[in-house]
Parts: C-alpha cells; structure tokens; sequence
C-alpha cells in the first residue's frame, strides 16, 4: 500500500484508507524455479534492494547482506584483504557441519565474494521448508539466489564507477612499555616473597631512556608492525544495450585492496598484504525465432 502522512490537527478519530501500491503488487522475486509476482509466494522469501547494497564499499558481497534482511546473521572473523568475507547464517543452524547456506549465482553454485557488486541484478534469500523445498537436503540451511544484470532494450549505455575508500583498523592491542613491565616484575617477585629482585633500578632506567636498545630494547610492536589505515579502491566499466532480437551486458571490474602492514624498504618485495581481483561478466541474450531463444553468460575472475 502506497503509506500516507495525515496530520492529527486536535482530530480524536482519524480514518484512513489505503490505496493500493500497484507497482509492488506486480514486483517479481526469484524463487527455486524461476520467478513469480511477489504477491503469490507463500514461502519465505525475502529481497535485498540492489541499491542499497551499492551504497557499501566492501570487495565481498556477503559483508554487505548483514543487517539488510531480517532472519539473517552475519559475522566477519577477520579484516585480512582476499579473507574478510563474512559467515552467513539463516535462521540459525540446519545441520551440524557445514552450516553454510546454499548460493547459487545464476543457478549454478558458487562464491558469492568472488563477484562485484554492479554485475548483480537481484539477491532472493529463501528462509523456510517451504521456499527451500525443490533443493531438498541442500537448502537445509537456506538458499541464497543470485542473478546477475542481463542487456536492456535500447541504445547503448555505458557506465563508470570508480570507488576509493579509506580503512581504519578498529582495535589494537594496548600493551605496557619495558619499563612497566620490569618494575611489575619486581613487584610480583616482592609479593611472592622472592628476596631477589629480577631487574635493578639502573636497568628500569636503561629501558625507560633508551640509551641502551640492544641490551634493554623498549620497541612498541605494534606500532612497528602496523599502519592505522590503508586504502581500497574498486572500478566497474560496464555497457548494456540492444535491440528486439539482440540484447547485451558486459562488465569489467577490477579491485585493490592492502592490508595494514607496514612495508620495509630493506626488503626487494613488498611485506603488506593486498589483494589484486580482475572481474570479467558478459550475458547475451538472441531471440532466434519467435519461441526460440539463446542465453550465453560468461563470467571470470583473476
């Protein structure tokens, strides 16, 4: 229903009537064997808006599911670049090992981390027995449906997104300096009743002023080791087009992203994490007759 706004004005009985939305009645969603008008699902079936999943600039499409669709958990173990896809549960856990949902990228299974955001069409999320039924014991844990964008009627439309993101690492660990950590000692030593203590005062003092870094080294790893941000950026040129018998998409991405390492100039090779991902996807769709049609998809990654 199309949602209305009447003001209250001192009014103690307001009536509204809805009209109908017919535009979302007429909606299609993607279901196990093909597609129907929303309206008619009866299943558990819900829809992730294109759009908003464009807003999130993340090289895996799963980190942007989280949070868009009620029922479904996401969790992300680690930021590391080519690892920081999230787990997907559905409704919880259907079986006992492989707790994974079933995804399927225009019906064929795949990783969904491994395509680009502007190559998708539509995400449909079947949750329940009755919507994952035609995949039998494969849907116990829910099937996620992926389609990708096919050639629109018309001229040809070329497109260009470039995207360049900052990351900042969220939590570092916090750690006492050498000297903290020499007088801490000694206190432990003294409340244990050992008579002798592990470190003097002129040591505690060696490691506080530095004047000694290879006897009494006082070096915050952490910050030797690791950078407070890094960068990312991803790239998508596509063209679509066609006419009543010929229709086309073609899409190529690429994506960089580097970790939060510091790189060492001592070193020939750089000592940062990065990944490097080169997306190819085209979708031709001839009309060779009039109840004879020809489908051709080719996708690849590097």
């Amino acid at each position: 229903y199309v949602s209305q706004e009447v003001p209250v004005s001192g009014s103690k009985i307001i009536n509204v009537t809805l009209q109908e939305e017919v535009s979302k009645l007429d909606e299609v969603v993607v279901v196990g064997y093909g597609t129907q008008k929303k309206i008619s699902v009866t299943g558990s079936v819900s829809n992730v808006s294109t759009k908003e999943i464009a807003k999130i600039a993340t090289p895996s499409l799963s980190n942007t599911l989280g949070g868009q669709i009620p029922g479904i958990v996401t969790r992300q173990a680690t930021g590391e670049p080519g690892y920081d896809q999230a787990s997907i549960y559905i409704r919880g856990f259907g079986t006992w090992t492989n707790r994974s949902p079933l995804i399927l990228v225009d019906g064929i299974e795949r990783d969904m981390n491994t395509i680009n955001t502007e190559e998708v069409e539509s995400i449909s999320v079947l949750k329940d027995a009755s919507a994952t039924a035609v995949y039998g014991v494969r849907g116990a844990n829910g099937v996620i449906l992926i389609t990708t964008k096919r050639g629109q009627l018309g001229k040809p439309k070329v497109t260009l997104r470039s995207e360049y993101a900052v990351l900042t690492g969220l939590r570092y660990p916090e750690y006492i300096n050498a000297a903290e950590y020499a007088g801490l000692m000694n206190e432990a030593r003294d409340n244990a009743g050992v008579a002798n203590m592990a470190y003097t005062d002129e040591e505690i003092e060696l490691f506080r002023n530095g004047s000694s870094p290879y006897l009494y080294p006082n070096v915050n790893w952490v910050d030797e080791v690791l950078k407070k941000n890094t960068t990312q950026r991803i790239t998508n040129l596509n063209i679509t087009g066609g006419t009543e018998v010929v229709r086309y998409f073609v899409n190529v991405g690429y994506t960089t992203q580097s970790g939060l390492y510091r790189d060492n100039g001592d070193n020939a090779y750089s000592t940062n994490s990065r990944v490097n991902r080169y997306n190819y996807r085209s979708r031709v769709d001839v009309n060779l007759t009039k109840d004879l049609s020809v489908e051709l998809g080719v996708g690849g990654i590097i």
